[in-house]
């Protein structure tokens, strides 16, 4: 993987609870952008750029460990071309917690990826992800979708929620433990904005146009909303 350019970074971006925070801190790690990208089709292919950001001092061999499990474990949505990885690595015990959030040109959402590197096997472990690159027609699509069902109609009546849905895309493995399909699926979530939270969900298959699943909160308690939304995180 050929490095073009090495930059400093003036501000450190270290992992907290999945989050990441500015510490105004020098970073003892420098930033470089290489000539990697993932294109629409998954593919990877020379353009864009990633970068790697570190709060605690790493090997350069260890940096070009990370990002190529980051290349491997990363899943861009079918046309839409991930243009730029940010990485950012923070120590966990012996391991490495890694941030990664995947920008698009062609959509405003990014996918946001928290992974678990495992310093002694290498191995790259995913423990939460959001993933809302998606493109307007697959996004307007899954909405459709949830629409069409009568008892997430009903339950929007109800519950008199007319914000905007949050659509994000739910990993086949993932999909399978919740809604007992080995593929692709999205979650239409819509939220109100009363004092007394109150949320609609679907897990929707667009390809056959069907709600696998349907979640309804209405006191916002643990378990009560989509369960893939635990494993995404925040």
């Amino acid at each position: 993987m050929k490095i073009l350019v090495l930059l400093l970074i003036l501000t450190t971006s270290v992992l907290i609870s999945g989050c990441v925070e500015e510490t105004g801190k020098t970073p003892a790690l420098t930033n470089d952008t290489v000539a990697v990208a993932v294109n629409a089709s998954g593919e990877k292919q020379d353009a864009s750029e990633i970068s790697v950001n570190s709060g605690t001092k790493i090997s350069d061999e260890l940096v070009q460990d990370i990002k190529t499990a980051v290349l491997n474990g990363i899943s861009p949505f079918a046309g839409v071309a991930c243009d730029t990885i940010n990485i950012s690595v923070g120590r966990k015990n012996n391991d490495y917690e890694v941030k990664v959030e995947c920008a698009s040109k062609s959509v405003p959402f990014i996918d946001k990826y928290l992974f678990l590197y495992d310093s002694t096997s290498k191995d790259m472990i995913l423990q939460s992800y959001v993933l809302m690159a998606i493109s307007e027609r697959d996004k307007m699509s899954a909405v459709s979708t949830a629409l069409n069902d009568g008892e997430i109609q009903q339950k929007l009546m109800i519950y008199k929620i007319h914000s905007e849905p949050m659509v994000k895309r739910i990993l086949p493995g993932d999909a399978k433990e919740y809604g007992g399909v080995e593929k692709t699926l999205f979650s239409v979530t819509w939220a109100s904005q009363d004092k007394k939270p109150v949320v609609v969900s679907a897990l929707v298959d667009v390809e056959n146009k069907a709600v696998v699943k349907k979640w309804y909160s209405e006191t916002g308690e643990s378990g009560s909303t989509p369960a893939p939304a635990v494993r995404q995180g925040t």
